[in-house]
């Protein structure tokens, strides 16, 4: 996980992620983000398939490693193949096994399930 420049990691001693510091700012703003998502609400919620319909193994794929920083090349290294690999993967020209859906979980910190 890479942080912005001004937020800051604190570890416990054994070297693990315990909090991040961030600007007051961007705490003001996640709690209104979490207000509107607020499970309280009587709003109805909808299922993650209804907003996002055309979501596809592929597509998430490419999105978690956006969201880790990762360029294609340093994601095959992490999982042991190739990059031409990682590009068939986020074209959907390759299916995602079990096995490969653990190995990019590992790698991408999300639960495998989301590939499969």
């Amino acid at each position: 996980m890479k942080l912005r420049p001004n937020h800051q990691l604190i570890k416990y001693s054994d070297g693990s992620p315990a909090f991040v510091v961030i600007p007051f700012e961007e705490y003001e703003q996640y709690c209104e983000l979490m207000a509107i998502f607020d499970d309280n609400s009587d709003e109805e919620k909808f299922d993650v398939d209804e907003v996002f319909p055309d979501i596809t193994p592929a597509t998430l794929l490419r999105g978690a490693r956006f969201r880790e920083d990762m360029s294609k090349e340093e994601l095959a290294a992490a999982i042991g193949e190739t990059e031409c690999f990682i590009c068939d993967l986020e074209k959907g020209k390759r299916e995602i096994t079990e096995d490969l859906a653990l190995r990019l979980g590992k790698a991408l910190n999300i639960s495998h399930k989301s590939f499969l």
